[in-house]
């Protein structure tokens, strides 16, 4: 398995060469740093959740490295832009669509609001 490098509070291990629980042989991407609560993976290529790795990209970078995400979705790590090492953090930002969905929900709850309350001012007048 090579060199644990994190363990986390459901005791699933990520080590350089493979990931997996205390006690079993599962196993999923190699080259982890860093693993959460929620089992995403912090590796050499980027934040892996549910087999998908999400890359982080920086402009100029040469080499990129995550190493720690925390149960937010934020992770640390570090590049190389060619002639120096630097620390990131980076955070998740909502897909556009989930974005817009989030703001068709807010909007729709707002004018039910906002129609309540004229309903409600349109009674107490006529009494």
């Amino acid at each position: 398995m090579g060199p644990v490098m994190d363990i986390n509070d459901s005791n699933e291990l990520v080590a350089l060469f493979a990931v997996g629980q205390l006690g079993s042989s599962t196993t999923t991407p190699p080259g982890g740093y860093g693993i959460n609560d929620l089992g995403q993976i912090a590796t050499s290529a980027g934040a892996w959740t549910n087999g998908v790795v999400s890359p982080i990209l920086i402009p100029g970078a040469v080499q990129i490295d995550v190493r720690k995400l925390n149960d937010s979705g934020q992770v640390v790590g570090d590049f190389y832009d060619g002639a120096t090492f630097r620390g990131f953090i980076a955070t998740p930002v909502p897909e556009p669509g989930s974005a817009i969905a989030g703001a068709a929900v807010l909007a729709i709850a707002m004018l039910r609001r906002s129609t309540r309350r004229a309903s409600q001012a349109r009674a107490g007048k006529g009494a």
